[in-house]
Formats: structure tokens, C-alpha cells, sequence
């Protein structure tokens, strides 16, 4: 019996002095080359957003043609002028250099509208590219 006390006295008093130990023991700090820094924030300029937008494809004239006016709303947003024809419906839109003027028909009766000419023409009337044009609008 004697020997049992001796060994738990022995095995509590070696618990306790390895808790003490732990909870006075010091965690050493990290090194400061060790420390990741927050990226630092980098200022999107101008020439930036040009390139990417010049990395996107643009699409071609023809890739539009079936387009409905809602669809070339949704692409280039609110045109210029818009005004019907007889059964043609005309959107216009104005660049920087250049007016951009789609007209649609239908081309069945019940069908849809869709883009049946496109024509480009500067501010002061001469004829102009109408890719070029559309492109300058995107």
C-alpha cells in the first residue's frame, strides 16, 4: 500500500510540475521575414482597361444580322434615334467619329425582326467602315 501511494504521490507531483511547465513556457514570435504582407492594391488605369477590352473578341456584322432590336439594345445600349419606315424599323447610333444605322425587317410575315442593312457615315455624311464603326460602339 505504501509502495502505491509513493507511486501515485510520484506520478501526480510529475503531472503537475509538466502542466506548470507548459503554461509558463513562452511560444517564440515569428520571424518578421516570416510574415506575409497584404498584397498591396494596385490602381486599374485607363490603358489597363483598354487591353482587356481589346483582348475580348468583338463581334462581326454578320454575327448580328439575325439579331432582334431588343438583342442590339442589350449590346449597345440606348440608340440615338430610332423611327419606323413603312415596315422597316431603324435604330441610329452615335460614336465618337462615326453614326451607326441598322435597319430591320421582317423577313417572313409572323417572323421576328431581324437586321436586313447596316450602314456607317460620318458626322458629316461620308460613307464610312460599318465593322469599324459597330466596333467603336462596343
Amino acid at each position: 500500500m505504501l509502495r502505491s501511494r509513493f507511486i501515485t504521490r510520484t506520478g501526480l507531483i510529475a503531472s503537475l510540475s509538466l502542466m506548470l511547465a507548459a503554461c509558463g513556457a513562452e511560444t517564440p514570435a515569428p520571424k518578421k521575414d516570416s510574415l506575409t504582407k497584404a498584397p498591396t492594391p494596385q490602381t486599374v488605369t485607363e490603358t489597363q482597361i483598354q487591353m482587356t477590352q481589346a483582348a475580348k473578341p468583338k463581334p462581326a456584322l454578320a454575327d448580328i444580322m439575325p439579331h432582334s432590336p431588343q438583342q442590339i439594345f442589350d449590346l449597345l445600349g440606348e440608340p440615338r434615334l430610332t423611327r419606323s419606315e413603312g415596315k422597316s424599323y431603324i435604330m441610329q447610333y452615335q460614336g465618337e467619329n462615326c453614326l451607326l444605322d441598322l435597319v430591320f425587317h421582317t423577313p417572313q410575315k409572323g417572323a421576328a425582326l431581324s437586321i436586313s442593312h447596316i450602314s456607317a457615315r460620318s458626322k458629316t455624311g461620308e460613307k464610312l467602315d460599318s465593322q469599324s464603326c459597330f466596333w467603336s460602339l462596343l
